[in-house]
């Protein structure tokens, strides 16, 4: 959710780096959430190859924007000044432009991302426990119902749509 990623703190007590891995607390309540559950962990594993590895480009991030950020404790800060603490709604339309610019898919809002990367994790066989536990969700049928979408749903819609369409007049 862009909320999580917008509440993401670097300060000590939020952010820790271990290893191959960087651990976040996240100290504010998350959509979907209860109090019980507010110190919820977030977890970003490295990958092998550098040029993808969130664990290093997530470093190098930080330390890029460390002149910029003064003392603003939020992970991503906006490009623009002053360099406050990026919105939820800022994060989603810089998720929404990558998306587009990287796959030349129309994605309306970040939250269709998460319908679009659960899905292809499932069609890559994925177990849905652990779709389930990376996104948080807590009923399968939640995937299952509203965010599984088929590998080529485009394709089959576009064709429905356009191949037997008779022009009209």
């Amino acid at each position: 959710r862009c909320q999580s990623i917008s509440s993401l703190d670097i300060r000590p007590s939020n952010m820790s780096i271990e290893g191959d891995s960087i651990r976040f607390v996240h100290n504010t309540l998350q959509k979907g959430s209860r109090k019980a559950n507010m110190k919820q962990k977030s977890c970003i594993y490295a990958f092998e190859e550098a040029a993808v590895d969130p664990v290093f480009h997530c470093k190098s991030y930080i330390d890029r924007t460390k002149n910029l950020r003064g003392s603003v404790s939020q992970l991503i800060v906006t490009t623009r000044k002053p360099h406050n603490g990026a919105s939820s709604a800022t994060i989603g339309r810089w998720i929404s432009e990558f998306i587009r610019e990287a796959t030349g898919a129309e994605v309306h809002n970040a939250h269709s991302a998460r319908a679009v990367a659960s899905s292809k994790a499932a069609a890559k066989n994925v177990p849905i426990s652990a779709i389930m536990e990376a996104v948080k969700w807590s009923s399968a049928e939640v995937f299952r119902k509203h965010y599984q979408i088929p590998e080529n749903a485009d394709k089959v819609f576009q064709q429905a749509v356009f191949l037997n369409a008779s022009p009209e007049h």
